[in-house]
């Protein structure tokens, strides 16, 4: 079961780190970087910090959902595991800066909404991460559903956040293309997993 944890946790890494290249090359290049020999250097040091800054926000809830899945396949969960895991995600929202009702709530719902698909990636049998997707869900459509409730869920905390931070036209802008970049690359994966 630890191999199916690392495959997973390296996926979600992964699809991370797809994520913000996929933002950031979807932004122009400044003629600077263009003229002057070298400058790539500095463009790919900031692909590297802006990797780091998204994985911040994006592992964490997973990580936990993760581990905790990991506990439930494991030893069938304990008593106060999900309170456990509300707690976690209080406290990881308030280090953020992002605690309120809404923000919390939707967190927890996308936290409680992964734990199950995590284990039933975990007892599903498979060598890879596309091996483990293919066994739990069995068919396309059914991975499909699971891929726009999940979309669905990071929407409602998309905007929740947009909230909280007052609706701030920038924030909101690139929050809003972070949720649809990771609803692209996750739908991307689809086809090697299923072959279409």
């Amino acid at each position: 079961m630890r191999e199916k944890y690392i495959h997973i946790l390296k996926a979600e890494e992964s699809i991370a780190r797809r994520i913000t290249l996929g933002i950031l090359v979807k932004r122009p290049v400044k003629p600077l970087f263009q003229l002057i020999p070298g400058m790539f250097i500095f463009d790919f040091l900031k692909r590297n910090s802006e990797i780091r800054r998204y994985s911040q926000y994006y592992l964490p809830p997973r990580k936990l959902a993760l581990d905790m899945a990991l506990d439930i396949a494991v030893e069938g969960g304990k008593d106060g595991t999900f309170q456990e895991v509300d707690r976690k995600v209080r406290d990881w929202l308030e280090t953020q800066g992002l605690f309120n009702s809404d923000t919390n709530q939707s967190l927890v719902a996308i936290v409680h909404f992964l734990i199950a698909h995590y284990v039933k990636l975990i007892e599903a049998n498979g060598a890879t991460y596309n091996d483990l997707i293919k066994n739990a869900y069995s068919l396309k459509g059914n991975y499909e559903i699971y891929l726009d409730q999940l979309a669905s869920l990071e929407k409602d905390f998309t905007q929740a956040v947009s909230k909280k931070l007052d609706d701030i036209d920038d924030i909101r802008q690139k929050l809003f293309i972070e949720h649809k970049e990771a609803d692209n690359q996750r739908k991307r994966e689809i086809g090697p997993i299923f072959f279409d």
